[in-house]
């Protein structure tokens, strides 16, 4: 049944049925990188629900000796869904922690972790994933070959949107200081920015904002250690409408 939403927030179905905004309840984590689970109860009079379910972002990686940059974090994928049936009742989520950035000259920067709304049983509806994105990588490379890590995918949405993807910026030679890099976008925005080497201050990747973007990887000169930034974690808002 196609959708229609007004500028006062009434939605009619295609079949004429009609449905007003009752409110909107957002979910995130605890933390940046912390994965929150929990149950959702609809609000007294609620018939239908808009849900939007973004994934945690990757952790960009740290950097490697002789002017490597570390690869940046992939950013989680967001699901919308538009719910009128097995709403009822307590509803389980979970809302995905974004991945830890790596720590200097090692390749341990962590995953981002799946968001969901929905039973796992897939009964009464199917349940609605943001997936997670991925890790950067690090480690000495030679060019033109790069480390980059696809987004998160989505699953269970009338729209699913995959995560933006993360890559390497490449390195070995201080005369090849590349561009702004920076981590996978999210539906709700751009990822952390990368290091660089030619402002000492600046080599760290930058902990990703948006909610379920990745982080930025670190760059390093000769012997300079750097970190990447931590992925950012996802988020859940439901919107609730009355018949």
């Amino acid at each position: 049944d196609a959708i229609a939403i007004s500028s006062s927030g009434i939605v009619t179905m295609a079949s004429g049925n009609g449905y007003r905004f009752g409110g909107m309840r957002v979910f995130t984590a605890s933390g940046s990188t912390s994965t929150t689970t929990g149950t959702f109860t609809k609000s007294a009079n609620v018939t239908a629900l808009y849900v939007i379910v973004t994934g945690g972002g990757g952790g960009g990686a740290s950097g490697y000796d002789n002017y490597n940059s570390g690869g940046v974090g992939s950013a989680g994928a967001t699901a919308i869904k538009w719910l009128t049936s097995g709403i009822d009742g307590n509803i389980e989520y979970q809302i995905g922690g974004g991945g830890t950035g790596g720590t200097a000259d090692t390749d341990d920067a962590t995953d981002g972790a799946d968001s969901f709304f929905g039973p796992s049983s897939n009964s009464p509806f199917t349940r609605i994933i943001g997936g997670k994105g991925l890790r950067g990588r690090s480690g000495a490379r030679t060019p033109p070959v790069a480390k980059y890590t696809f987004g998160g995918d989505a699953t269970g949405g009338d729209i699913n949107i995959s995560g933006g993807d993360g890559s390497s910026e490449g390195g070995g030679s201080h005369t090849d200081e590349p561009g702004f890099a920076f981590g996978g976008a999210s539906y709700w925005g751009g990822g952390g920015m990368a290091g660089q080497t030619g402002n000492a201050a600046l080599k760290h990747g930058s902990s990703a904002k948006a909610y379920g973007s990745g982080g930025g990887g670190g760059r390093e000169d000769v012997s300079a250690e750097s970190f990447g930034g931590n992925g950012m974690a996802g988020i859940i808002v439901v919107y609730e409408y009355i018949s």
